[in-house]
């Protein structure tokens, strides 16, 4: 822009009437130059609203926000008139800042299975996570150690959950149970919660607003039933049996009410005596996830990042309800919903059985959704690789964040809502930067999917409610037999028999081709015997291997005119396969026929040129099997980055590898 054009546009005057979120203007209209920036927007509001402190705030104009000024984010863009009064509707940001996650501090292991779940405790000093191998954890995040081992599930530990005063964990199983534990010695508190007939799939508290004691929780579970528990008396409260199929997700709300949205496609809405409140009806396929506009507060309790921690119980429960009636503020709270039919519903349930809005935009099913903790946006993850950003007070879409490249599985916000946190089942979480609505910062370092509750090798990524109390910005927590390189992978095996196959036929070729010298003068006995062990290899992979371990399959199918073609058959995405079968499958896969080419140099330099025989039928048949699992996997490509870019990890491979490479030089020159 010219310096002519800057001074007339500071010279031109526009309206400007400003509005809070709940509607209400705020002082009278003024007229202001339209190049006036969010700095003097800011100083002038603070003034209007006779703030005693300065505050921080964001300004939107129709649902965009001004970013550089309003000549250029509103009348340019919107073509809109110097001349009609422009309603700028001002919203509070958080007074504090969340430092962006850059790297990760610390990886730290100890789960020897899976890890399905994890949470932070309200005041982040401590973590808890859940895993296949029926423990819960808990982790010092200050030392970034691990403090406690919880036993006592006897099947994978689906969800963690702290109470809103942080003084006890909260865990449900696969075997059915809810177990209390005491997170300051991770000692169990009285025996398991019996009830439920199926695994458990959420765990709520109730709000410490509404109970300073913390004493009372709801579970969900797959058998379609609510309870609500008390935790002191350890008993059942109400058993609540109103859905038709397994409930997937629970809350407990400020207002008392309890939430649930179920595989029945409703989301139900429950006093705590058990009885059904309201019914909301409208999606076509399950209810996969619900949040409410209030869920930070109510997670967090009365644990505040710029206000002292309370000294009592007393103190603790005004705090709490301080803050749950500054989140609320003039507004009513909010309800959004994800669906398996790619939609998702924002809902006023106090004042209408009616959603808000209808929100479109995904091509494949949500599986998340979360507010931000100042309730002005809504973000959804989904297995199209996408996450959306929505207006969470009208539910329009704002934008798409494009980054990942497979589903999204979660999402968490920061505790400042400056900041979003994306992970995928691509073994990636990248941060957005809200201001901007760009990407921030790619987080790799997981070495399978990033995901929440469904089997995934590594945790769920998650903001640290508080923000900067804490040093771990970002903990990447793998399975210990999945990241050391003495691991049993054939104890970790579902399939050790296939896995055992995998290696055998690879094994005695290569050892026969590097030593057969030692045991015959015969080529021919070695040729022979080598392509045995390598046709064995290749069928034994190709029709057994590849079809237990990982779940994929291909042929050549034969029609009935005597024409054929090759069929590469993909794996449901519902598939269950053991991630370290998995992980060696396609680590042997990749590393045969690179192992094999090596050996080819080593022969070509040394001038033993018969062998190269050998070598080229080894790598054609490797690479066969390379190339079809590879035309079958959708994440191939991922998949060769990724393996390609960690260092051991495997016993068997690494040895093999190193004891090929020992015997390279010797092959050169001691042929015979």
């Amino acid at each position: 822009m010219s310096a002519s054009e800057q001074t007339q546009n500071s010279e031109q005057q526009v309206i400007v009437q400003f509005q809070s979120v709940d509607g209400e203007h705020s002082g009278p209209p003024l007229s202001l130059p339209t190049n006036v920036t969010p700095e003097v927007l800011r100083v002038l509001i603070n003034k209007l609203l006779l703030n005693d402190e300065e505050l921080s705030y964001a300004f939107y104009v129709d649902g965009d926000e001004v970013v550089d000024s309003l000549q250029k984010d509103i009348i340019e863009k919107k073509s809109q008139s110097a001349e009609d009064t422009i309603v700028v509707v001002y919203h509070p940001q958080a007074r504090f800042r969340v430092r962006p996650v850059s790297h990760c501090s610390s990886s730290m292991p100890g789960h020897s299975e899976s890890i399905l779940c994890a949470s932070f405790s309200p005041d982040s000093s401590q973590l808890a996570s859940g895993s296949g191998d029926t423990t819960v954890r808990i982790w010092d995040l200050n030392t970034e150690t691990p403090q406690f081992t919880c036993k006592g599930h006897t099947n994978w530990v689906m969800c963690v959950s702290w109470s809103p005063d942080g003084k006890t964990l909260a865990s449900g199983g696969m075997d059915g149970t809810v177990r209390l534990w005491n997170p300051t010695n991770g000692k169990e508190i009285g025996g398991p919660l019996k009830g439920h007939s199926k695994y458990i799939t959420g765990i709520s508290w109730e709000p410490l607003h509404l109970n300073p004691d913390a004493n009372r929780l709801v579970s969900s579970s797959k058998d379609g039933t609510v309870r609500i528990w008390d935790t002191k008396l350890r008993r059942t409260i109400a058993s609540i049996a109103g859905h038709t199929n397994a409930v997937a997700c629970i809350q407990w709300g400020g207002d008392g009410k309890i939430y649930t949205g179920s595989r029945d496609k409703t989301i139900k809405i429950w006093n705590t005596d058990g009885t059904l409140w309201k019914t909301l009806n409208g999606h076509a396929h399950w209810v996969n996830s619900l949040t409410l506009s209030t869920d930070f507060v109510l997670r967090t309790g009365a644990h505040d990042p710029v206000k002292p921690v309370p000294e009592n119980k007393k103190q603790a429960q005004v705090a709490a309800l301080e803050r749950y009636e500054e989140a609320v503020g003039g507004s009513p709270v909010r309800l959004v919903t994800g669906s398996d039919d790619f939609t998702m519903y924002l809902w006023d349930p106090v004042k209408s059985n009616k959603p808000i809005a209808r929100l479109t935009g995904h091509q494949k099913l949500v599986n998340h959704v979360a507010f931000s903790p100042d309730s002005r946006f809504i973000a959804s993850g989904s297995f199209d690789n996408s996450v959306k950003l929505w207006d969470g007070y009208t539910g329009k879409f704002i934008t798409s964040l494009r980054g990942h490249v497979a589903a999204v599985y979660r999402l968490a916000w920061s505790s400042d809502s400056r900041m979003l946190v994306s992970s995928s089942k691509d073994s990636t979480v990248i941060l957005w930067d809200i201001r901007t609505k760009k990407l921030l910062k790619v987080l790799p370092g997981h070495q399978s999917e990033n995901a929440g509750g469904n089997g995934s090798n590594t945790m769920t990524q998650t903001y640290q409610p508080i923000g900067e109390q804490s040093n771990s910005t970002a903990i990447n927590m793998e399975s210990q037999a999945q990241t050391g390189p003495d691991e049993n992978i054939f104890k970790k095996s579902s399939h050790p028999f296939a896995l055992a196959f995998l290696f055998l036929f690879k094994i005695t070729a290569l050892t026969l081709y590097l030593l057969g010298n030692f045991f015959t003068d015969s080529f021919i006995l070695i040729f022979v015997i080598c392509v045995l062990c390598l046709s064995f290899d290749f069928w034994t992979v190709k029709n057994i291997s590849g079809r237990l371990l990982v779940g994929l399959r291909w042929w050549n199918q034969v029609h009935d005119d005597g024409t054929s073609n090759w069929v590469f058959e993909s794996r449901d995405s519902h598939a269950n396969v053991n991630a370290s079968d998995s992980r060696t499958f396609w680590t042997v896969l990749y590393a045969t026929p690179v192992v094999w080419a090596l050996l080819a140099i080593a022969a070509f330099f040394s001038l033993r040129f018969q062998w190269l025989l050998i070598v080229v039928i080894a790598i054609v048949l490797s690479s066969a099997n390379l190339i079809g699992y590879s035309r079958c996997d959708k994440d191939a490509k991922r998949r060769l980055g990724q393996l390609t870019g960690q260092s051991g990890g495997f016993g068997i491979p690494s040895m093999m590898t190193n004891f090929i490479t020992s015997h390279v030089t010797n092959s050169i020159f001691n042929r015979s």
